[in-house]
């Protein structure tokens, strides 16, 4: 396994929503694997990317572990997720 892979892109994650969208798939994606809230490209974070999402007329939902959700809570929210659970192990 390569060990030094790189979290997809902005530009890559919007591309496979869009291709998404344009085979016939539901308009929606779930944030989640590990923690989505220590996503980032550059200077963009989580809240850009359900953004981005949002603009391409998908659903976002997200599912977090909360330990960095203050951090982000406002941003998402101005971003238009549409739904955040919060898990906890």
């Amino acid at each position: 396994m390569n060990q030094h892979r790189k979290p997809m892109s902005y530009c890559h994650a919007l591309g496979v929503a869009r291709l998404w969208r344009k085979a016939g798939g539901r308009p929606e994606v779930e944030l989640g694997a590990l923690e989505p809230t220590l996503w980032h490209d550059g200077a963009l974070d989580i809240a850009d990317l359900t953004g981005g999402l949002v603009e391409a007329g998908l659903k976002v939902t997200m599912t977090t572990n909360g330990s960095t959700l203050w951090k982000h809570a406002a941003g998402l929210k101005a971003a238009g997720i549409s739904l955040l659970r919060i898990s906890w192990h």
